[in-house]
């Protein structure tokens, strides 16, 4: 079996667990237009006016590696970051793409927990950190 094929029963889970968030609008899993992905869309009434919208995109594969990308639209830019476990050429195999542009060069090296739940316990704890720095940043 292909490991870099997507998870999808924990994939499933996580978007059954994520949509009872408040604060989430709609987890959706694999849209056709992202077919390894659970899209998880964030309450836009929730974050200031100048963010149209705001929504995380996860990934898991059957070989671990994942990828949890979050975005911020603020009107024509974008704002993200990511959360990625997966062998490559620029960090350890546990990194995290900072603010505000999610760039490989600014990437840095983490240490993730081996059960992807609590590795999203960490992430929803970051999201929940950057909704409050949101309101700072907007007035």
């Amino acid at each position: 079996m292909d490991g870099t094929l997507p998870n999808k029963e924990v994939l499933r889970r996580v978007a059954r667990k994520l949509g009872e968030i408040s604060l989430v609008s709609l987890a959706n899993s694999f849209p056709s237009n992202k077919p390894a992905t659970v899209e998880v869309v964030f309450d836009e009434t929730a974050y200031p006016e100048q963010i149209s919208r705001v929504y995380v995109d996860i990934e898991l594969q059957l070989n671990g590696n994942f990828y949890i990308h979050y975005v911020e639209e603020w009107g024509s830019e974008r704002k993200e970051c990511r959360w990625d476990r997966h062998e490559n050429p620029h960090n350890a195999r546990d990194h995290y793409h900072p603010f505000p542009a999610a760039t490989t060069d600014d990437a840095e090296d983490r240490r993730y927990p081996g059960d992807f739940f609590d590795v999203l316990g960490e992430v929803i704890a970051d999201i929940q950190a950057r909704w409050g720095d949101t309101f700072e940043i907007a007035d």
